[in-house]
């Protein structure tokens, strides 16, 4: 920096040499190479006023990115101080914490008053006061406080009450009962039928198969009798008794809750 100053005023004492040599007459007889010197000079200048506006422009944003550094770095440890007053209530952090946030807003403050275009708005008027300018903001970092990470305050755990709910399942149990014989139909005789000759009187009816039909007439008195057929009973068949097997229930299926444990329904947890 110091070094391109330098060469500005070397350039301008160039052209104040130029211009008494052509006040005093010598720019008719050197003409061409006193224009050629001075497009070298004016070239020069420009060049030399360009790289010191895009030096100055550059140290403006330097600067302006350390002061929102700065400024944020303030803000996060004010946050900080913040909680941590807020969470443990003694008035004591609070009044601690607050010269610090005083300190970094003071010096986020000064380095965003120090503008590096006002160093070089003056180069060829004063030449010795451009190492002052330069030193005063190559300084300003030096002064940035650290980065200050706020320290997370401990969760605070509360105490877990369980909520036993009972786990249960269905057990089915089936009917229970035994077989026995059951009479289905009763034991019965078949009647056997056939055709026999029956005496009849005219007088009594039917006689007595055993007796001679002609004696009765004899013995009682009666005057006549005949015979026919008649169908009777002359033999039987025994039919037994018809029975099944079947089931009879002693105790009727039935449905029985049992219990697994208790499960938590907050946590999980078994017991």
């Amino acid at each position: 920096m110091i070094f391109k100053h330098q060469k500005i005023l070397l350039v301008l004492e160039f052209i104040a040499v130029i211009a008494v040599t052509i006040y005093s007459g010598g720019y008719a007889l050197n003409a061409p190479a006193q224009v050629a010197a001075e497009t070298v000079v004016e070239t020069e200048v420009e060049s030399t006023v360009k790289e010191s506006k895009e030096e100055s422009e550059t140290k403006k944003s330097e600067t302006k990115a350390e002061s929102e550094m700065v400024k944020k770095v303030a803000e996060n440890k004010d946050k900080s101080d913040k909680k941590d007053n807020t969470s443990s209530g003694n008035k004591t952090d609070k009044n601690s914490a607050a010269p610090a946030s005083g300190t970094a807003s003071k010096s986020a403050a000064n380095t965003s008053t120090q503008p590096s275009g006002s160093n070089n708005s003056h180069p060829a008027e004063n030449g010795s006061s451009t190492p002052a300018s330069s030193g005063g903001a190559s300084s300003a970092p030096v002064n940035n406080p650290k980065p200050v990470t706020p320290s997370p305050s401990a969760p605070q755990t509360q105490a877990h009450t369980h909520n036993w709910v009972e786990k249960t399942r269905t057990v089915h149990h089936e009917a229970t009962g035994h077989y026995e014989d059951v009479v289905v139909q009763e034991a019965w005789d078949e009647p056997i039928y056939g055709m026999v000759e029956v005496h009849i009187c005219a007088e009594c009816g039917e006689i007595d198969s055993s007796i001679d039909p002609n004696l009765h007439l004899g013995q009682t008195g009666h005057s006549n009798w005949w015979s026919e057929w008649k169908s009777v009973q002359i033999d039987s068949i025994h039919h037994d008794a018809v029975t099944e097997s079947k089931w009879v229930e002693d105790s009727a299926a039935w449905d029985e809750t049992v219990s697994d444990g208790y499960t938590c329904s907050g946590c999980g947890a078994t017991k």
